[in-house]
């Protein structure tokens, strides 16, 4: 009966959220759809020119879909006493501060979840979605039998450069963070952050399917086979043409 009535109230508050604040919620969720239409459409329009400039545009359409939940869950905050409870601070003393540190505390967040998000949206197969969106629509925009090379950066040193490049720019915009702090240029960090992120779970991805298929190809039962063959004919010629076991 108590976990039928967590449930029960569990439910009874999405429904109380949802009537109170799905305006805005739909609002952000429309917003999250014409945002993520037009990244994808340039990243497939900088992929075809420049591989690595269409991955880094790519990981954005992850950090939108990352903005868009904190957003939501910002949205609900107000609805949510309990949370409001945890922080310890008055609603009147912390009304200030929220106007003014709104876009830094969101970019807070989102660089702290940014991580573990990137790794649950890869673990989970969406990293693959919209890979697979990002080349069919390649694919859409090239005439038949012309190679796509979007994915170039992958069998290149460019994907070292790339990851060395995000890094420096990171470096260089949080060092002029720290001297004058700016809204935008943390979000330059965050974008940087989303983009290595982005390449390096891309190219693990595939590094490791490339792993597989060596290993199910049999490359190292051959191996294994051919070394122990040759071992077999070291200790036979040793022996004297005595048989060996």
């Amino acid at each position: 009966m108590a976990m039928l009535r967590d449930i029960g109230g569990l439910v009874a508050l999405a429904a109380r959220l949802f009537a109170r604040f799905w305006p805005q919620l739909m609002l952000i969720a429309a917003l999250r759809l014409i945002a993520r239409a037009l990244l994808l459409e340039a990243a497939v329009s900088v992929g075809l020119k420049a591989p690595l400039g269409g991955m880094v545009v790519l990981s954005l359409v992850v950090l939108v879909k990352l903005l868009v939940v904190i957003g939501m869950f910002a949205t609900l905050t107000p609805g949510l006493p309990a949370l409001a409870a945890l922080r310890g601070t008055a609603p009147a003393a912390a009304a200030p501060a929220r106007k003014g540190q709104a876009t830094n505390r969101l970019l807070l967040i989102t660089a702290a979840a940014i991580l573990p998000f990137f790794a649950y949206y890869a673990a989970w197969g969406f990293l693959a979605d919209t890979v697979r969106e990002y080349s069919r629509l390649a694919l859409d925009r090239v005439a038949s039998g012309e190679r796509v090379q979007i994915f170039e950066l992958l069998r290149s040193r460019s994907l070292i450069a790339a990851i060395a490049v995000c890094w420096l720019v990171r470096w260089f915009a949080k060092r002029a963070d720290s001297r004058t702090p700016s809204s935008w240029l943390r979000l330059v960090i965050v974008a940087v952050d989303a983009s290595w992120i982005f390449i390096g779970l891309y190219a693990l991805d595939k590094w490791k399917d490339d792993l597989i298929a060596w290993i199910g190809a049999g490359a190292v039962l051959e191996g294994v086979e051919t070394s122990l063959s040759g071992l077999v004919r070291e200790a036979h010629a040793a022996a004297g043409d005595v048989p060996v076991e």
